[in-house]
């Protein structure tokens, strides 16, 4: 259900189809990214798994999905600090 409002609040932002932002398969490479670094400088590595993965990679919208996921923003707010947090990293 998460993966699907953001991808409609998101599509409302861009101008696009809904349909076009591959939302789902990037929250899940997120959630299980590789930290690296510490404090401030935590970095995260996302690793795709499946084909559906590998094809959000390559999805148009994709820097701008991970952009705001990684920044915090809108609609994505607060889902990295829930990730680290529920892996024990913050």
């Amino acid at each position: 259900m998460y993966p699907t409002v953001c991808a409609v609040k998101l599509a409302k932002i861009l101008g696009v189809a809904p349909d076009d932002l591959d939302v789902r398969p990037v929250l899940e490479m997120a959630e299980l990214s590789v930290f690296q670094g510490s404090g401030d400088d935590k970095t995260a590595k996302l690793i795709p798994e499946t084909k559906e993965q590998e094809d959000s990679i390559i999805n148009q919208y994709y820097g701008e999905v991970v952009t705001r996921l990684f920044a915090g923003s809108y609609p994505f707010e607060g889902f990295m600090e829930s990730v680290m947090f529920a892996r024990g990293i913050i």
